[in-house]
């Protein structure tokens, strides 16, 4: 019998030791900074190296640093288990990037949260807008008691010369779409159909007529 109570406490031990076990914390990103402009020396390169930095984070045994072009929509990522890396990338290209957080001890991970910046090309004059950031309708939400949608976004160009946008509206169930060019405003009402998903992106245009496009969001739109 007591035997069988040392079998019992070993196992709750067990299993709160593993309760115990704290999930990795997310970082403090430091550099670049959001919506930096990253400049060279070397005006004739296609590529250029660029130095990440970020804050520790407790409970955490490494890091996986992501690094996305938003033109190609191409990633990079980099493995380490110090606060900083040193990344080659394509030149005259907008960028985003992020860190996560990992622990040996824990399957869950720790996200940071996600920055700009303009890694500028050889001899640039004029730079690309950066992707617009979706702030609503946002990603896989629902839509009630209305079939007027507000969309919003917000819209960033080094030059500071964004012409106009176009939202792109596309109705998942039958791949209608529905596009609005050249809206000046951030936002925008849309009578839509309740009982629809739809899915939604903004392209963004400059003066120099170079465009970016943003991720795409979905929602509901609830009958």
């Amino acid at each position: 019998m007591i035997k069988k109570y040392k079998i019992i406490f070993v196992v709750i031990l067990i299993f709160s030791c593993k309760e115990s076990i704290p999930d990795p914390e997310q970082v403090t990103l430091i550099n670049p900074e959001n919506n930096n402009t990253c400049l060279y020396s070397n005006s004739n390169s296609k590529s250029g190296d660029v130095e990440f930095s970020w804050t520790e984070s407790k409970h955490t045994d490494n890091y996986d640093l992501i690094v996305e072009n938003q033109i190609t929509n191409l990633k990079n990522s980099t493995a380490t288990n110090l606060t900083f890396a040193k990344v080659t990338l394509i030149r005259g290209a907008p960028y985003s990037w992020y860190v996560v957080s990992k622990s040996e001890s824990s399957e869950n991970i720790a996200l940071s949260e996600t920055r700009n910046f303009y890694l500028e090309g050889p001899s640039q004059l004029t730079y690309i807008p950066f992707p617009a950031k979706l702030i609503s309708p946002l990603n896989e939400s629902i839509i009630n008691s209305t079939n007027i949608v507000t969309f919003q976004w917000e819209g960033y160009d080094l030059d500071g010369d964004i012409e106009n946008y176009d939202l792109i509206i596309e109705n998942a169930s039958n791949g209608e779409e529905i596009k609005y060019e050249k809206i000046i405003k951030q936002n925008f009402e849309v009578e839509l159909q309740k009982g629809n998903i739809y899915l939604w992106k903004i392209i963004t245009r400059d003066k120099e007529k170079n465009i970016s496009s943003s991720v795409t969001y979905n929602f509901e739109l609830a009958n």
